[in-house]
């Protein structure tokens, strides 16, 4: 549901100040760049997004992802396959704002769960193993 309402707000945004291009562009961009702020947050279901456990194959994945979609967005011979425009400062703000939004609202959620288990900030996920490996018996 939030992600409709990005690229509408996008959308409207550039369709009322430009032309069809700006606009779907904008949609694109701000779809792309959510779906790669997004990632860090879901990561764990109560550690903020900031703070999760390191993953150096996914910031690589994350900085080529974005790459590619400046590419797209900039890069004029492959602007001209895939229907795309600069974008200018105005609008890559508001691109940058709305991609936050997801994010930003997924870590209100897993606010209060941090609150409610204050001073047991241990995720699930990264704790089982853990234990699986403290209580795994020697080799005879």
């Amino acid at each position: 549901m939030d992600q409709a309402v990005q690229v509408v707000g996008a959308h409207l945004s550039a369709k009322r100040d430009c032309c069809a291009e700006a606009a779907q562009t904008m949609a694109f961009a701000t779809i792309a760049l959510a779906e790669l702020l997004l990632v860090f947050s879901v990561r764990s279901p109560r550690a903020p997004a900031w703070s999760g456990p390191r993953n150096p194959a996914l910031v690589t994945s994350v900085v080529v992802s974005a790459d590619a979609a400046a590419l797209l967005v900039y890069f004029p011979p492959v602007q001209a396959a895939f229907g795309t425009v600069s974008l200018g400062a105005r609008e890559l703000v508001l691109v940058l704002g709305l991609a936050a939004l997801p994010t930003v609202l997924v870590e209100l959620a897993k606010a209060p769960r941090r609150r409610r288990g204050r001073g047991r900030l241990v995720d699930p996920l990264v704790a089982a193993p853990r234990a699986k490996r403290r209580a795994a018996p020697a080799n005879p």
